[in-house]
């Protein structure tokens, strides 16, 4: 008996130990009536059931405990199985890794030149590509996965610069698949599309922005051979070593057998051929005409041949003859091909170069100190005028782009270059600053190129000759002596072949060109040298030309005539007379472009303001930013200058007078002090004729 009658069943009960730890159950007291505490029957009932109670809960503990045991094994057996499976998958990844790179290191080494190995199989599979799509790309008719990947293309297309990252080396061909469409100009209903190279800066106004460039603007174009050590860049600006800067040399063909021998001369000519690039629009008939990349002998014969150990400098942008339109549409497609140079050069394809040139012409045109200076002219004729021993110049005098005067008949009158007078340079030291700019020899900044692109609207068809008296002005249509005969073979010419009628003549013109043609002349030019120098509509040499050099001044350029000749011109005349006579023009496919002429006039006068007199609503403004004006200046300045009254048509004549004698010291005095370009704001000059009288 316990104190206070309390039962041991009343009381906490104590177990026994176990591992070393006391297990405790409370057991609930009960109160009786009487004020005693009572366990009674209900007490023990009670402590039974907490002791079966906790022999439960025991053993619901240790199942508990089993299945944590059984699942912890299970958790390190999976993590440790994957773990194996990852070991295997890189060990596999490997091993496929070092199989790949054994397979293209072997493939790549294979012998036998550009058609075996890796290269041969994507050059193949490119040209396959490109052969079906062309195949298959007929007028305005596209593949639909071209079309998605056009739209793809501008979904994802990331904003663009004013102008893309230089490299070096460059090739279109590298370019395969990423051409673009355009409606041929001389099919106005644009059934007829081709496929070329898109330009390398898509919108010239990016980067001149319509004012004058910056110096730093102007630096970031152009490339060097070698990167920059530190950037790795092939855009150094001018801390690109003069004879590192790379050439893109443009060279419009047409079924031209001298052209390879003009890309021949280019490279054998060059002190740095491995910096030069030619790209040419070669319109050929294919399997009548060479192409100008194909040199005499098969570079397996002589492999030393200038285009053979050059191939990869070398652009050809085949295009068939027959649709050729002038040198125009062909020089806009040239100017696609730039590629980001230092300098670019423009020529004809009949062109032979001196020993040395690419270092004298860029000596030449940065003694300028102008960085937006262009060197132009139009080239002397070649007989006598390289030592065939040692490739240097015999010439002490050069021609300078001075003379010009209006023209024009049922198209609008329009001004056009005379011949141009040749003497020793009144300048020395350095080129001497001129008015205009000729399309027949051209080198400059890259940047030109770039800001100022040749007009695809322009396009016009034209059959007359060369301002320098020396190409045929459209195809004898007889070889008949009779004065009256020939006078109406002229006539019967002039209402079928061209399209209109002798009233549309104007009278002085129809009466030089019946003397001229009833006499027994074949070829046409300006009236100096020639005869008749207009009938249908304006020569394309001579539009090209005024666009150009315009647009030029606007965005700020400054044209030079070079100190010296770098290279000379092989006119059909003399010895050269026969065989030049025999290369085709591209007017033998005259029947499928006329009427174009008289609408891309409009354009070209309308675009630099040389046409007031016509409604801005009368001429095509398709892409007038791309090949528009520029900012920096306004054509009313040159027109100013020069004493050229565009509406009145007129000019104040003896200009060369002016340009041979003060117009350099004068106007060079106002050249910025960053060389970017000549500040005409600050001059006020106007040229007026000393002797309107004389001739």
């Amino acid at each position: 008996m316990e104190p206070n009658g309390i039962t041991s069943g009343a009381t906490d009960a104590v177990a026994p130990r176990k591992n070393g730890r006391e297990a405790r159950s409370r057991k609930k007291k009960y109160s009786t009536g009487n004020g005693h505490s009572s366990s009674g029957s209900i007490g023990g009932n009670i402590a039974n059931e907490a002791c079966d109670s906790g022999d439960i809960r025991r053993s619901d503990r240790m199942a508990m405990r089993k299945k944590r045991v059984v699942r912890s094994k299970a958790r390190k057996s999976s993590q440790g199985g994957r773990s194996n499976v990852m070991v295997l998958c890189l060990i596999s990844a490997a091993i496929f890794a070092l199989y790949l790179l054994v397979c293209l290191i072997f493939f790549h080494n294979l012998p036998g030149g550009d058609g075996r190995g890796m290269k041969g199989l994507v050059k193949r599979t490119k040209e396959k590509v490109s052969q079906f799509r062309a195949k298959h790309s007929i007028g305005n008719i596209k593949l639909a996965e071209d079309v998605r990947d056009e739209n793809e293309e501008e979904e994802v297309a990331a904003p663009k610069g004013p102008a893309p990252v230089g490299r070096w080396p460059v090739s279109i061909r590298d370019e395969d698949g990423a051409f673009e469409e355009i409606k041929h100009p001389g099919f106005p209903d644009g059934h007829v599309t081709m496929l070329v190279p898109r330009f390398w800066a898509e919108d010239p106004v990016a980067i001149h922005e319509n004012k004058l460039m910056s110096r730093e603007r102007a630096l970031s174009i152009g490339t060097c051979i070698t990167p920059d050590p530190k950037t790795g860049s092939n855009t150094r600006g001018d801390e690109c070593p003069l004879n590192e800067r790379t050439i893109f040399v443009a060279i419009a063909s047409y079924r031209d057998w001298q052209c390879v021998d003009t890309v021949t001369s280019i490279f054998s000519a060059a002190t740095h051929p491995e910096r030069v690039r030619v790209a040419v629009v070669d319109q050929i008939v294919d399997g009548e005409d060479g192409s100008c990349d194909v040199p005499r002998a098969p570079c397996a014969t002589d492999p030393n041949q200038p285009i053979c150990l050059h191939k990869n400098q070398i652009d050809v942008y085949q295009m068939e003859a027959e649709l050729a339109v002038g040198p125009v549409f062909a020089r806009h497609i040239g100017h696609r091909l730039y590629r980001g140079e230092y300098y670019s050069m423009q020529s004809d394809a009949h062109v032979s170069f001196t020993k040395g040139w690419d270092v004298d012409i860029i000596s030449q045109q940065e003694a300028t100190g102008d960085e937006l200076a262009v060197l132009s002219t139009y080239l002397t004729d070649i007989v006598g005028s390289i030592d065939p021993q040692t490739g240097l110049s015999l010439r002490k005098t050069r021609p300078i782009m001075c003379n010009t005067e209006y023209e024009g008949g049922a198209q609008g009158k329009h001004l056009r270059h005379l011949s141009q007078p040749e003497g020793i340079p009144d300048i020395h030291g350095m080129p001497q600053l001129q008015p205009y700019w000729a399309a027949g020899y051209s080198f400059s900044r890259g940047h030109f190129v770039a800001t100022v692109p040749y007009d695809l609207y322009q396009v016009k068809y034209s059959i007359f000759c060369h301002p320098m008296c020396n190409r045929p002005a459209m195809p004898n249509p007889t070889h008949v002596l009779n004065s009256s005969g020939r006078s109406q073979i002229l006539l019967k010419w002039i209402s079928s072949y061209m399209d209109m009628s002798a009233d549309d003549l104007p009278s002085e013109e129809m009466s030089i060109g019946l003397r001229g043609f009833t006499i027994g002349y074949d070829f046409f030019a300006a009236r100096e040298e020639c005869l008749l120098y207009d009938l249908y509509q304006p020569m394309i040499f001579q539009g090209e030309e005024m666009s150009i050099g315009l647009r030029g001044f606007t965005i700020g350029y400054d044209f030079f005539a070079p100190g010296k000749s770098v290279c000379f011109h092989s006119y059909a005349k003399g010895k050269n007379a026969a065989a030049r006579n025999k290369v085709p023009h591209f007017w033998e496919n005259s029947d499928k472009f006329k009427g174009t002429g008289v609408a891309a006039m409009k354009r070209l006068l309308g675009i630099v303001n040389m046409n007031p007199e016509v409604e801005r609503s009368e001429w095509n403004h398709a892409e007038e930013a791309r090949y528009g004006l520029g900012g920096a200046r306004k054509t009313s300045k040159f027109y100013e200058l020069y004493g050229i009254d565009v509406r009145k048509k007129t000019t104040q004549r003896h200009l060369c007078q002016f340009v041979r004698g003060k117009m350099h010291n004068m106007f060079m005095a106002h050249l910025r002090s960053d060389g970017m370009g000549i500040d005409y704001s600050g001059v006020d000059y106007k040229w007026v004729d000393p002797r309107p009288n004389d001739p």
